[in-house]
């Protein structure tokens, strides 16, 4: 993918090209305030012109300024877009904001909001069960703008607050496993651009969002420094060799603003260089279902597989809560924690079986196993067996059924007593206690009736 040269004439002003997954150029004019417009062919071509000066006339579209009803629901999502709650977020963030209200404005916008209930928003997330994600999204937008309807005296109740989230396994972004990365490597060497972007991804972890924005003004002294776009964190960590090493293979660099470029010279989109990325990915064998973000978390993951803690992650990553850390170092302190009981196993396993003596792969052999282990044994083997005699569980003999089979019972069975000698046994010393206490309490009464 080269750069525009010389010879290629300036695009009309507020268009926009890239080229797509597919290999098919895509061009619009994109203009403040003014709605997207799809333009054929390539610039200066006479389609490309005949479209581009008809969108140019067109007039500005004012978000909200269209013929909706007071108390309806366009109304309230109108307003919530002037509330200082929406527009301090990101653009990134309001953008994803924007899309899901939109798409519920288009068709419940003309709906008054007074009318809605919390079985009217179950029944339209229910419609969303088969996207559980999609349907929380929306749940989330609407109970912040049902909220604002609140405040602004649009409702008396909110119905938000019956309306309970659809739980659901969260599966994420796939890790890019030690196999996937060095099939990448192998087939793209270093001097190539799909190699630097794969290297700026696994060696810093930035999201696509930051990546498509770094350059060689990033690089100062050999560390990358940088500001996320999403949560605005300083990040200020040193280049590893391998990120230096794919820098230094293009020189062409230093006479670019940016690390990564479209094929006219311009910085990617965070759509287009997923698209780019992913078809480049699977041309080299990775599986489908691999991302971009997977090469993140396959860096959060060698970090915590390299004994970083959190804390120390978060600086590398630009986390903001532990919380989240936690997700992607949940399986490399699993595989640590697994490593250490089969250790600590072993090590139990050759002390039992002494020197000279091979050790047994399973915990619960007969010669490790302790001797309440054999008792519990044995004593289920005489129920089953139907060993059990009335004496067995009588309290008066000062003995269990555990404690008379704690050893292996003889080949023949033990016949019970006969009925008229169980009760000539002497009676345990608690219970003879008892007994004589009772028996001193009436003497010392009768006692006192003979005074």
């Amino acid at each position: 993918m080269g750069r525009r040269t010389s010879l290629m004439r300036k695009p009309p002003k507020y268009t926009h090209g890239y080229i797509d997954c597919r290999g098919k150029p895509r061009w619009y004019l994109r203009r403040p305030g003014f709605k997207r417009v799809p333009l054929p062919g390539l610039p200066w071509s006479p389609d490309f012109m005949a479209a581009y000066e008809a969108a140019m006339a067109g007039g500005k579209i004012e978000p909200g300024k269209s013929k909706i009803k007071p108390g309806s629901v366009a109304d309230l999502i109108t307003l919530y877009y002037q509330t200082a709650a929406f527009t301090r977020l990101s653009d990134a963030t309001r953008q994803t904001y924007r899309g899901i209200l939109e798409r519920f404005r288009a068709e419940y916008g003309g709906h008054p909001v007074a009318r809605l209930e919390d079985h009217h928003i179950t029944a339209i997330l229910d419609k969303k069960a088969a996207t559980p994600a999609a349907a929380n999204n929306l749940r989330r937008m609407l109970r912040s703008i049902m909220k604002l309807a609140k405040k602004r005296k649009m409702i008396k109740v909110n119905p938000m607050t019956e309306v309970e989230p659809i739980r659901y396994k969260v599966k994420g972004f796939k890790d890019w496993s030690d196999v996937e990365i060095k099939l990448f490597t192998d087939h793209y060497a270093p001097g190539t651009r799909e190699r630097l972007a794969f290297e700026l991804l696994l060696c810093a972890g930035p999201r696509r969002s930051d990546v498509i924005r770094l350059g060689p003004q990033n690089v100062s002294g050999g560390r990358l420094v940088y500001r996320q776009k999403k949560t605005g964190a300083e990040i200020d960590i040193p280049l590893l060799p391998q990120l230096q090493a794919a820098i230094a293979a293009i020189p062409s660099l230093s006479g670019q603003k940016f690390f990564l470029e479209t094929q006219f010279g311009e910085a990617f989109t965070e759509t287009g260089f997923y698209n780019w990325f992913t078809d480049k990915a699977r041309k080299a064998g990775i599986p489908k279902g691999r991302s971009p973000h997977g090469l993140r978390k396959a860096c959060c993951r060698r970090l915590a597989e390299a004994g970083c803690s959190p804390h120390e992650i978060m600086s590398v990553s630009g986390h903001e809560t532990l919380k989240e850390v936690e997700r992607y170092t949940k399986a490399a302190n699993r595989a640590q924690l697994a490593n250490s009981a089969i250790a600590a196993l072993k090590s139990a396993q050759e002390e039992v079986a002494g020197p000279g003596k091979q050790a047994s792969g399973l915990a619960n052999t007969p010669e490790i196993v302790s001797q309440s282990s054999i008792q519990v044994t044995v004593s289920k083997q005489q129920k089953d067996r139907g060993w059990r005699s009335g004496r067995d569980s009588n309290p008066r003999y000062g003995f269990s059924t555990v404690q008379r089979f704690s050893k292996p019972p003889p080949s023949a069975s033990r016949p019970p007593l006969p009925i008229d000698q169980r009760n000539r046994l002497p009676a345990p010393p608690m219970l003879a206690a008892r007994t004589q206490s009772g028996i001193d309490n009436k003497s010392r009464l009768a006692r006192q009736y003979e005074l």
